[in-house]
C-alpha cells in the first residue's frame, strides 16, 4: 500500500524559518483512493541530536483545497516542531506513513523517485548578529584587503562592509588593462549559494550550488563556454539562516568580479584600465532575507557611485517633441510588436505591411512596432555570414529592403494602421555588429578609430571615436525623429566591454555611455529598449544605477536576460527562471524597468504560449509579441490587457490598442534552488497602484507534474510583517466605515477563477492558510491575495424616510466583500487603481477605477 506524499516545508529542499516554530503539513494521496485509517509521522534529527519520531494529526478539515481540484483523495496531517525542543538550529526530516493496523511503515525515501530529506534552519534573531566583524562570515581573509564597517542599513539593520584592494595601473605600452587576482577568503558556514554570473559581456545568468562555492557548477546545459565564470553578485545562505551578500562594484575604469577557487575560496578579480592605481571595491552585507542583504549592498553601492560624481547622473539637452505627454506615458503600458522572431533579419517593407495586415485581421492592435535587425544599409564584410562582421554605411534604410525610405515608410504605416502610435528601429552600439564601414557615408562624416575586440566572432572594427560620438548620436537620432521614428532599441551594448586595449576602454566606454544616454533622453525620453547591456560597468554607471532629480520618471526598458528562443524547448523554463532571479539585482537599478523580452501568442510549442504570457504578466515591464504571421491567439492578449473605454464607438472608429495590466517587477521567492530542482518556481509581486499581493507559480521541472502546498506566508513572508498593508487607504471620515476585515484575504486563481475561503493573516503558518496546487508539465498558475473588506449593514427600515417604522429589531451582520478585479485575466486585480464608497439615504454605493 503506497501513497504520494507532499510536505510543507518541502522534502528535498532547505527552508529557513524566521519563527521559533514551524507547522509541518503532510498531504497524503493514497494510490487506491482509500481515504480512511491512515497514519503519518515525522522522523527528524540533526548532527547534534538523535533522530526521533513526531506523530502527525489528521487535519483534513483545516486546509482549504478548492484550488487543487485533485483527481484523487487527499488526506492532510500536521503537527508543530518547536525550536526549543531541538538541539541546534538546523534539522532534517523525512516522512513515514502506513494504513492503520499495518505493522510496517512506508518511508517516502524508499520511493524510486524520492527527492531526499527536508532541511529546516531556524533563523537566529538579528539582534545576535556580530555587527562590526566580518570575520564571522569569511575565514582566512586576505591582508591585501582593507575592511571597513559602514554601520547598519537604515531599512533592514543589515550590517554593511566594504573590501577594497588596490589594482595597479595599466602599463602605458600594454595592450590590455592591468589585472589583479587575490583570494578574499573562505565563506563560513555555507549551506547553499546563489550567484549572478556574466555570460560573455552581454548578459547575467543565475548559478546555484551547495556548501562548496564552485561557480563552475552551471545548471544551464545549453550554454557552452570555456571562459572562467565571473560573478558580480553572490549570496551565501548560512547555517544560522542569514544571507551573506557580496557585490562586486565596477566604476571609474575598474571592473571587479568574483569567482571561486578549486578549494571553494572566494577570489577577487580586479581589472584597471587607468594610468594610475585604483581601488577595486566589494560591498558586503548580511540580511535576514536575501532581499534585505541585496538591498543593503546595492544602496551602499549607490552611495559610493553618487559620491564619485560632481554633477547630476544624467545630463541632456532640450527634449525634441515627437509625442504629446499622454502618448509618452502610454509607451510602457500598451502592446508592442517586434519583427525579430516574427519576420527575421530578411524583412522588407512588403513583409512588414503584410504582417501588420495579419495582426489587424486578428484584431490585435499594438501601439508600438519595433523594426528589428535587417532594416539598415550595411556593407557586407568578412567571410562570415549575417551579421557578425557586416558594417553600417548610412543612416537611411536599405534601398533594397525599404526603397521608400524611413520617412515614407513611417508615414504609410501610420496612415494604414492608425492604431500605431510609436514606430521604432533597432541598431547596434557601434552602428552595426561589425561597426562602421570607413569608406561609407557615415565613415567619412565622423572621426573613426580602429579597436581590437576580445570576441571570437570578430577581431576588431572601426567605431566612431570618443571626440565625435555625441555628435554622431545626436545626428542619427535627429534624423530618425525627422523620419517619424520615435522609439529606439539599442542593442549589442556589451561590445563596449569587449574592447581589448586599456586606452580604448578608458576613453570610449565613458564617452559612449554619456553620449547615448544624453542623446536618447533628449530625443526619445523613456521610449528606449536597452539590449545586451548587462555588463558590469553599465549596471553600475550613474546613468543606469541612479535616477536624476531633474527627470526622475524617465525609466527606460532594459532587457533582463538573454533572448527568448521560441523553437528551443529546453530554454523556455530557463528563461523565466533566469528573469525572476536577475530581477533581484535589476529591480534596484533606478533608471530602468526590467524587460523580459518578447514572446509569441501562438507557436510550434503551444503549451508554452500561456506559460510565457503568465510570466510577462508579472514582469512589470513591456509586453512585446513577435508572432509569426497567421499564428496568433488573441485570447492571450485579452488576458494580459483591457480595452480602453470608448464612449459610443462607431464601426468606423479607429481600434484602440489594449492597455496592459501591469504589476511591479516580480522576483523569485527563493534564489538558492536551481532550475532543475523538483519544486515550483514561485514569483512574488504586487499590483502597481493598490499593492495587492500576487504569486506566480511555474512548473520548471523537465518532466511531469508537481504538487505543492502553498501558504499565505508565500504572499506575506513572516519576516516582512512591517509592510503588509502599505496598500491600505488612509481613510477619511467620509469613507472610514469601509475597512479591511481583520486582515482577511481570499486567494483568487487566474487559471480557473476559483477562490479560497477567507483566510486570516494571523493564520499564516497554520493549515488554515494553506492550499494544494498541482501544476502539469509546463503548467502555471497566478494567485492573487485579495483583501476582504467590510461595511456596516444597511440601516433598518425604521430609519429610512417615508417608511413606516417596524416593531421588530434584529442584529444584522456587516457586509463583507473582496474586489477581484477583471475576470478572465492573468492579474485581474491590476485593473483597478483605487476604490471609494459612501452611504446615501441608507443605501451603500461602491466604485472602483
Amino acid at each position: 500500500m503506497t501513497a504520494q506524499v507532499i510536505c510543507y516545508p518541502l522534502l528535498g529542499q532547505t527552508t529557513v524559518i524566521a519563527e521559533k516554530q514551524v507547522n509541518v503539513t503532510v498531504a497524503l494521496f493514497p494510490h487506491d483512493d482509500e481515504e480512511t485509517n491512515w497514519e503519518a509521522a515525522l522522523w527528524y534529527g540533526s548532527k547534534d541530536m538523535s533522530w526521533r519520531q513526531l506523530d502527525l494529526t489528521r487535519s483534513d478539515g483545516n486546509i482549504p483545497i478548492p484550488l487543487a481540484d485533485p483527481e484523487t483523495s487527499v488526506l492532510v496531517f500536521s503537527n508543530t516542531l518547536q525550536w526549543q525542543s531541538l538541539n541546534g538550529q538546523r534539522i532534517c526530516y523525512t516522512v513515514k506513513y502506513r494504513r492503520s493496523g499495518d505493522s510496517t511503515w512506508k518511508w517516502v525515501n524508499d520511493d524510486p523517485n524520492s527527492v531526499g530529506d527536508a532541511e529546516i534552519i531556524f533563523q537566529k534573531s538579528s539582534t545576535t548578529l556580530q555587527l562590526s566583524s566580518i570575520e564571522k562570515y569569511i575565514s582566512n581573509s586576505s591582508g591585501d584587503f582593507h575592511v571597513k564597517y559602514h554601520g547598519q542599513h537604515e531599512a533592514s539593520d543589515s550590517p554593511v562592509w566594504t573590501l577594497t584592494c588596490p589594482i595597479p595601473a595599466s602599463v602605458t605600452s600594454a595592450t590590455e588593462p592591468s589585472v589583479q587576482r587575490t583570494t578574499i577568503g573562505f565563506p563560513k558556514d555555507v549551506v547553499q549559494y546563489f550567484a549572478l554570473v556574466k555570460r560573455m559581456n552581454f548578459w547575467l545568468v543565475p548559478r546555484h550550488g551547495g556548501s562548496k562555492f564552485d561557480l563552475g557548477e552551471d545548471d544551464c546545459q545549453f550554454y557552452t563556454e570555456d571562459a572562467e565564470p565571473k560573478a558580480i553578485l553572490v549570496s551565501f545562505l548560512r547555517s544560522d539562516g542569514m544571507n551573506f551578500v557580496m557585490l562586486a562594484l565596477s566604476m571609474n575604469g575598474t571592473v571587479t568580479t568574483l569567482t571561486s577557487s578549486e578549494n571553494g575560496n572566494i577570489t577577487f578579480i580586479g581589472k584597471n584600465e587607468n594610468e594610475e592605481t585604483r581601488d577595486g571595491i566589494v560591498v558586503c552585507a548580511v540580511g535576514g532575507t536575501v532581499e534585505e542583504g541585496i538591498a543593503a549592498a546595492m544602496d551602499h553601492a549607490k552611495r559610493v557611485v553618487r559620491a564619485s560624481l560632481s554633477t547630476e547622473p544624467i545630463a541632456s539637452g532640450k527634449v525634441e517633441k515627437s509625442l504629446d505627454l499622454e502618448d509618452k506615458k502610454s509607451f510602457h503600458d500598451e502592446l508592442v510588436y517586434c519583427t525579430w522572431n516574427s519576420l527575421g533579419p530578411t524583412l522588407t517593407s512588403t513583409t512588414l505591411s503584410a504582417a501588420l495586415d495579419d495582426l489587424d485581421a486578428s484584431s490585435i492592435y499594438p501601439s508600438t512596432i519595433i523594426i528589428d535587425d535587417g532594416w539598415q544599409s550595411i556593407t557586407p564584410f568578412g567571410s562570415e555570414t549575417f551579421p557578425n562582421q557586416h558594417r553600417w554605411s548610412k543612416f537611411e534604410a536599405s534601398s533594397t529592403s525599404f526603397p521608400e525610405g524611413l520617412t515614407n515608410l513611417s508615414s504609410q504605416l501610420r496612415k494604414s494602421y492608425p492604431w500605431i502610435k510609436n514606430i521604432g528601429v533597432w541598431h547596434g552600439i557601434f552602428g552595426y555588429w561589425g561597426g562602421i564601414d570607413p569608406e561609407s557615408e557615415v565613415g567619412r562624416k565622423y572621426k573613426l578609430r580602429w579597436v581590437e575586440i576580445n570576441n571570437s566572432r570578430r577581431s576588431g572594427m572601426w567605431v566612431v571615436n570618443a571626440c565625435d560620438v555625441r555628435r554622431f548620436y545626436d545626428d542619427f537620432y535627429s534624423f530618425l525623429v525627422s523620419c517619424g521614428i520615435n522609439v529606439v532599441k539599442l542593442d549589442t551594448q556589451g561590445l563596449l566591454d569587449d574592447l581589448k586595449n586599456a586606452k580604448d576602454r578608458r576613453e570610449l566606454i565613458p564617452a559612449y555611455q554619456n553620449a547615448i544616454h544624453a542623446s536618447l533622453l533628449s530625443h526619445f525620453e523613456d521610449r528606449v529598449i536597452s539590449c545586451m547591456s548587462q555588463y558590469a560597468t553599465n549596471i553600475f554607471s550613474p546613468q543606469i544605477l541612479l535616477s536624476s532629480s531633474t527627470r526622475p520618471a524617465n525609466k527606460i526598458a532594459m532587457r533582463n536576460s538573454d533572448d527568448f528562443w521560441p523553437n528551443d524547448p529546453a530554454t523556455h523554463a530557463w528563461h523565466i527562471h533566469t528573469n525572476s532571479h536577475t530581477s533581484h539585482l535589476t529591480t534596484h537599478l533606478e533608471n530602468i524597468i526590467p524587460d523580459w523580452d518578447m514572446f509569441q501568442t501562438s507557436s510550434q510549442i503551444p503549451h508554452y504560449t500561456s506559460y510565457h504570457a503568465a510570466a510577462r504578466a508579472l514582469s512589470g515591464g513591456l509586453l512585446s509579441i513577435t508572432d509569426t504571421p497567421s499564428h496568433h491567439d488573441p485570447s492571450i492578449i485579452s488576458r494580459l490587457s483591457c480595452t480602453p473605454f470608448q464612449p459610443s464607438p462607431s464601426p468606423s472608429s479607429t481600434p484602440s490598442p489594449p492597455l496592459i495590466l501591469r504589476t511591479h517587477p516580480a522576483k523569485s521567492t527563493s534564489v538558492y534552488p536551481s532550475s532543475h530542482s523538483h519544486r515550483i518556481l514561485k514569483l512574488r509581486t504586487s499590483t502597481l497602484k493598490t499593492n495587492i499581493k500576487v504569486l506566480g507559480l511555474f512548473n520548471t521541472f523537465s518532466s511531469g507534474s508537481i504538487t505543492e502546498i502553498i501558504g499565505l506566508e508565500d504572499f506575506f513572508p513572516l519576516s516582512h510583517s512591517s509592510s503588509f498593508h502599505k496598500n491600505k487607504k488612509d481613510t477619511t471620515e467620509e469613507h472610514q466605515e469601509i475597512q479591511e476585515k481583520e486582515n482577511q484575504y481570499i486567494l483568487h486563481s487566474s487559471s480557473n477563477n476559483n477562490i479560497s475561503p477567507p483566510i486570516f493573516l494571523t493564520a499564516r503558518g497554520t493549515d488554515a492558510s494553506k492550499c494544494l496546487i498541482t501544476l502539469p508539465e509546463s503548467g502555471w498558475e497566478i494567485l492573487t491575495a485579495c483583501p476582504v473588506y467590510t461595511i456596516p449593514p444597511p440601516l433598518p427600515a425604521s430609519s429610512l424616510p417615508n417608511l413606516h417604522p417596524t416593531t421588530t429589531t434584529t442584529t444584522t451582520p456587516p457586509i463583507t466583500f473582496a474586489i477581484l478585479g477583471l475576470l478572465h485575466k492573468f492579474v485581474g486585480a491590476a485593473a483597478f487603481w483605487e476604490y471609494e464608497g459612501g452611504r446615501e439615504g441608507g443605501v451603500w454605493g461602491f466604485g472602483c477605477v
